[in-house]
């Protein structure tokens, strides 16, 4: 096999160009075999931005059969992307095409990514003058294209979204608090092929959303009798959302999802993600934050968040809807307590969870809590636990994960990885290995052991690593890169601050 990169770096862009390519694989039925990638990136400082993420195989075995020198790592869907930004003082406008190449055997046809051939988003805020108002303008058009020959019923349409969403806000912000009432107009127009007999092949929506967010702020600064000087807050918030129903059965889901609910959720305008729906809501989020805040290093030291969603009328739009109009309703007058905390009690030391209470039924729908210790590169412990109740089959999955990079004596350090399901009383994945750096190379040797979920028998596989880099001409051994990525928080940063 042949392999050839190509590297660039200019004052206002940067990029590499890979390729490989085995003739005639006596192992795979002599065909050819190639990979081919291009990554490129311009300065973010300007107004325009380039980016091309693009990597595209010769077969959907490429990865897994054979490995590659090259700054190309495997993924389920491999990403062929480029996009040109423009940045105004109040706008941006972005033009797009994405496709995806999926090179995992087991998902099914109708489960392939849809191609965005192209997309072009425009997002804008205008602030007014002398007056407390933004003037908000979000707008996409994206065609939605995939093989679809082999595909029946919704999983064969195939067309053009446009999304208008002009709005208008009202910014009240004080150091005591804020008070920002907010109303957009939701209008998509579809245009589609290959829709079902007897159903609308330019179907529409058009709605008003209405929100109000509002907080306040308290703080009160007190002193240790060690000479500490600490101000801690009390932050409490409510946001109210409104958005009318409408039926939305006959509108295709192209890009959108349920969102895993968390914190952050209890805010959003849109319980999915993506365009193709927008739930109806009647809602008031309460939340109260707390931080504590050293004035001597003005360090966060502790933040603690609460809230909880209560709703005034049912939720009737879902994902899944039937063509005669019947609608799948949500009753519960209130979400989940969702809370997350992060402390730092010493520098470099920070213990961070979450956890989602149902009030329902009385249990811990999600929780998770960890430790983490970085004060540089070399210097990485990672301790957590996570349970997480599968609403699909109602089963708990528990898990503990530990991951450490550390140095040993000069020029060796040590990396690990357990990963254990506390459930099924089975280890996940084990890493153990030891890593060389000298001046200008470097080489890893790793032992793992994991389970691999293609594997219809559940059985685990093992092997032993080796990766050596040279820097700044790229090396062999790269798919240890994407496994250390994936298990251990904090090597990605590692891998991207070092100086090649």
């Amino acid at each position: 096999m042949l392999e050839g990169e190509f590297r660039y770096l200019q004052p206002n862009y940067s990029g590499e160009i890979g390729a490989a390519f085995l003739p005639s694989d006596s192992e795979y039925d002599h065909e050819n075999r190639w990979l081919l990638g291009w990554l490129h990136q311009s300065d973010r400082q300007n107004r325009w931005i380039t980016q091309v993420d693009f990597t595209r195989v010769s077969d959907e075995n490429y990865f897994s059969d054979l490995d590659t020198s090259l700054n190309f790592s495997s993924q389920t869907h491999l990403l062929q992307q480029g996009e040109t930004v423009y940045r105004g003082d109040h706008w941006d406008l972005t033009a797009r095409v994405e496709s995806r190449q999926t090179i995992d055997e087991t998902i099914l046809d109708s489960n392939e990514p849809y191609n965005r051939l192209p997309q072009v988003l425009f997002s804008g805020v205008w602030p007014a003058k002398n007056y407390p108002v933004e003037y908000l303008m979000q707008a996409e058009y994206v065609y939605f294209d995939r093989d679809n020959h082999n595909l029946l019923g919704d999983d064969k349409v195939i067309g053009h979204r446009l999304h208008l969403e002009p709005g208008v806000r009202f910014p009240f912000v004080a150091n005591w608090g804020y008070f920002t009432p907010e109303a957009t107009f939701n209008y998509t127009q579809y245009f589609l092929d290959d829709q079902l007999p007897d159903v609308d092949d330019n179907p529409s929506r058009a709605l008003p959303v209405f929100s109000v967010d509002s907080g306040l702020y308290f703080d009160k600064m007190w002193e240790t009798a060690s000479g500490g000087l600490f101000t801690q807050t009390l932050e409490p918030r409510l946001h109210y959302l409104y958005v009318p129903f409408e039926k939305q059965n006959d509108i295709p889901l192209f890009d959108t999802a349920d969102m895993t609910f968390s914190y952050d959720q209890l805010f959003r305008d849109n319980r999915f993600a993506g365009e193709d729906r927008l739930g109806d809501s009647n809602q008031l989020t309460l939340s109260m934050t707390t931080r504590i805040i050293d004035e001597n290093t003005s360090q966060e030291r502790l933040k603690v968040s609460i809230g909880q969603i209560f709703y005034f009328d049912d939720r009737e739009i879902t994902l899944t809807g039937n063509a005669d109009d019947e609608k799948t309703h949500d009753d519960r007058s209130a979400s989940a307590v969702a809370g997350d905390v992060v402390y730092r009690a010493i520098n470099d030391w920070y213990v961070y969870g979450d956890i989602l209470w149902d009030p329902y039924d009385n249990e811990v729908d999600q929780s998770s809590i960890g430790l983490r210790y970085h004060p540089d590169d070399n210097h990485i412990i990672n301790l957590g636990y996570r349970r997480r109740l599968d609403t699909f089959d109602q089963e708990t999955i528990e898990q503990t994960d530990a991951s450490i990079i550390w140095p040993l004596v000069d020029r060796w350090s040590v990396i690990g990885r357990w990963n254990y399901d506390l459930d099924r009383s089975r280890t996940i994945e084990t890493i153990g290995g030891l890593e060389y750096e000298a001046c200008c190379w470097r080489v890893r040797m790793l032992y793992r052991q994991w389970v691999d979920y293609d594997d219809l028998t559940g059985d685990n596989d093992q092997g032993i690593f080796l990766q050596v880099q040279l820097k700044g001409l790229g090396g062999l051994g790269n798919q240890v890169n994407g496994v250390l990525d994936k298990g251990i928080l904090g090597f990605r940063e590692r891998e991207e601050n070092d100086n090649f």
